[in-house]
Parts: C-alpha cells; sequence; structure tokens
C-alpha cells in the first residue's frame, strides 16, 4: 500500500510538468493504473470531453448529483463542505489527477460538496453514463475503476493522517514544495481553510518562513 501510494504522489506531484499534449498526460496517469491495450485507450479516450471553467465558476454545487469524473490539465479547483455558514476546503485540486465528489456520482445521490475553481482551469471530463458505457465495452476498465478508487481513498487517508499529526506549518511546507508556483495563487482564506487554521495564522506562518 505504502509503495502503491508512493507511485500514485509521484504523479499527482510531477505530471503537470510533462511537456506533453493533454492526452498524454491524462494517459500517462491512466496507465500507472491498470496496463491497457490501444483499443482500450481509444475507448477510454474518445469518452473525456474538454471543458474550462472561469475563476469561481462551480463545477458543482453541494445538493446536485455529480455527474463527472475529471482530470484537471490546468488551474486550481478546490472541494468544499460549508457548515453554519462557515466554508470548509476539503481538498486542493492540482493539474494532472482526477477529482469529483466521488460519492454522490458513484452513489447518484446529493453531494455534501461544492466544487468550484480557484482560477480559470481546462480539465476533462467522463459522465456516469459514458463511464458505465466504457465498463460494458473495456474488460480492463474495472481493474481501472478499481485502483483509481484506491488512489482517491490514499489521497483521503493521508489528508487525514496530516491534520492529525503534523502541524499547520509541517503542511504549509509540504504544500509547498510540491506546489510551489501554483501555491502562490491561492486565496489565503481557501488555502487557510485547507489548513484548518485562521488567515492570520497562516499569516504568521508565512512571515517566519520568508
Amino acid at each position: 500500500m505504502v509503495i502503491l501510494f508512493s507511485l500514485f504522489h509521484d504523479i499527482f506531484v510531477n505530471m503537470e510538468n510533462l511537456p506533453h499534449s493533454d492526452e498524454l498526460m491524462v494517459r500517462r496517469f491512466v496507465e500507472k493504473l491498470a496496463p491497457f491495450s490501444e483499443m482500450d485507450w481509444s475507448e477510454f479516450w474518445s469518452r473525456m470531453e474538454f471543458a474550462e471553467f472561469k475563476k469561481h465558476q462551480f463545477l458543482l454545487k453541494a445538493g446536485e448529483v455529480e455527474n463527472y469524473l475529471n482530470f484537471l490539465v490546468s488551474g486550481i479547483a478546490r472541494l468544499y463542505h460549508v457548515i453554519a455558514r462557515k466554508e470548509y476546503t476539503i481538498r486542493l485540486i492540482f493539474p494532472g489527477t482526477f477529482f469529483s465528489s466521488y460519492s454522490s456520482f458513484l452513489n447518484r445521490q446529493p453531494s455534501m460538496y461544492s466544487v468550484e475553481a480557484i482560477t480559470d482551469i481546462r480539465l476533462y471530463q467522463m459522465s456516469f453514463e459514458q463511464l458505465e458505457d466504457l465498463y460494458r465495452v473495456s474488460d480492463v476498465a474495472p481493474a481501472i475503476g478499481k485502483r483509481a478508487l484506491e488512489y482517491f481513498y490514499m489521497l483521503k487517508e493521508k489528508r487525514e493522517i496530516s491534520l492529525l499529526s503534523k502541524t499547520a506549518e509541517e503542511n504549509y511546507r509540504d504544500l509547498e514544495n510540491e506546489q510551489p508556483e501554483l501555491i502562490q495563487l491561492i486565496p489565503q482564506k481557501y488555502l487557510a481553510s485547507y489548513l484548518g487554521i485562521t488567515p492570520q495564522s497562516l499569516s504568521r506562518i508565512r512571515r517566519y518562513l520568508s
């Protein structure tokens, strides 16, 4: 499990720096999940549709059913939850990875989360119906889906462990090391929420580290 996460982590951190086309960026991620033939890839890629969203535009609002599995190729997005009128950023999404409100997508139930573009973003989407159709025509698709779910689970577990075992400063350092340029584009209130601290505390951490 540790080896598998390390592999996925390297993909996640380094993918945006690869000087390749969008298709190859997606393919290099997917091929680490399970081996597939050219025909399998053709079936997969033919179901991915390009989309663009402007800064602050919503991909999904809480209460809606998630209809898409997304792969981000540029920009930054966030997944967040609102409790008692306060926003909690659950995940920051950087280029080179899939994202979705997974429970809503898989169970066809209203999402607890909203997904918002922090910057202008470019991505590829596969609808739930397209994924179901892919499972019918490709023998390897279920294996890819299984490994993808393992990856999503490990991302969630890693974040939970980090919040419990590391200080906000340590988590900020980790994020800064992984995304040194993109982290500067995230509004302070979103970043502070993700780290579980106030914007004022984040300012103090940044001053201390500068």
